[in-house]
């Protein structure tokens, strides 16, 4: 890593980092498929396995996360076998403007869709509001 840069109030930036590893195994039960579209009997619903990562950055009140999946996508049709693999990523911003207030931002791109092929952004914009009389330092032990 880097150089570890000391903050205002003694707090290092590279502690301000927060790593997370992903992977998932999804498989679709073909029987299950069949009994709510019992008049396709031509799809057989692959397996998918995602592999992915997840950076996230706070600071004070600021916080931005990145995450990258990347799907391997194997579903079989009886025309063809259709092997498409796909990513998705997102940045997402964060700003606490009170405890209880937070604005965030995100934008990125959507897995690819095997029949679909217009349209895959991501956008959102949010203003979160919390409720209640408890905070976090309620939780701490004392």
């Amino acid at each position: 890593m880097g150089k570890e840069v000391k903050g205002d109030e003694n707090e290092t930036y590279i502690s301000n980092f927060e790593f997370i590893g992903m992977f998932r195994l999804l498989q679709n039960n073909n029987d299950f498929y069949r009994q709510f579209a019992p008049e396709d009997s031509t799809f057989k619903a692959g397996n998918f396995i995602d592999l992915g990562g997840r950076v996230v950055y706070d600071y004070k009140q600021f916080s931005l996360e990145a995450e990258v999946i990347y799907r391997i996508n194997s579903t079989e049709s009886a025309v063809e076998l259709i092997q498409q693999n796909s990513s998705k990523y997102l940045v997402h911003i964060n700003y606490n403007i009170k405890d209880n207030i937070v604005v965030s931002n995100y934008i990125g791109k959507q897995f690819d869709q095997a029949m679909l092929t217009n349209g895959d952004l991501i956008s959102g914009l949010s203003l979160n509001f919390g409720f209640g009389d408890m905070k976090v330092s309620d939780l701490a032990k004392k």
